[in-house]
This record gives C-alpha cells, sequence and structure tokens, in this order.
C-alpha cells in the first residue's frame, strides 16, 4: 500500500511512498520507506489531501488568543528564567543581538 505526501512544505511533497508498517493507534504517524529505502515515520495528518491546502501568507497572521497566550508564557518566564538567563526588556536572550528591525503583524480575532 502506498501513501501521498500532500503536505507542501515536507521535503517528499506529493511523492508517493510505500508504507512500512500500520499506524499504532494514538501514535500519529505512519512509518513510510523514503525513495533511498530509509524508513522514516511521518506525521499521518500530512497524507491527508486537507494538507495540500497550507500556503504562506504574504502578510504575517496570528490570532489574538495566540497573543494572549504568548503574553501569559512571557510573564512565567520572568518570573521563572530558562537556565542561561532570562530575558531582557526587549524579549532577547544576554548575548542576542538587540534592536533588530521588526515587522508589523497583522492580528486577527
Amino acid at each position: 500500500m502506498k501513501v501521498t505526501v500532500y503536505y507542501p512544505f515536507h521535503p517528499l511533497h506529493l511523492r508517493q511512498l510505500d508504507l512500512a508498517g500500520k499506524a499504532r493507534l494514538g501514535d500519529g504517524a505512519v512509518t513510510v520507506v523514503d525513495p533511498s529505502g530509509m524508513r522514516l515515520k511521518i506525521p499521518l495528518w500530512m497524507t491527508t489531501r486537507q494538507a495540500g491546502g497550507y500556503e504562506v501568507s504574504p502578510e504575517p497572521e496570528i490570532s489574538a488568543r495566540a497573543l494572549l497566550e504568548l503574553t501569559v508564557l512571557l510573564a512565567l518566564a520572568e518570573e521563572d528564567p530558562a537556565p542561561g538567563g532570562s530575558l531582557s526588556e526587549t524579549g532577547a536572550r544576554p548575548g542576542k543581538r538587540e534592536g533588530r528591525e521588526t515587522t508589523p503583524v497583522r492580528v486577527r480575532g
């Protein structure tokens, strides 16, 4: 049996690959044989036709909910910094370049 990788950003996009075994319940991946004969796991959703509908947006988009969740994560990071230092006022880790030019992000509701 063969499966097709429909996800457009996968290196094996639109390739038909032989199944190397059944997907395990709850695994969320399928084992296939790539063109070189190597076995590899691909997320099952990448083999659905719906996965072929993903595309890069000409403008960055992020939901308001995702932005709110990000503020919570950043607040937690300030309270309990990860090893290697805490975030600076600009959000960069110590040693990283700060003051880089940013691109505006359109927020969708």
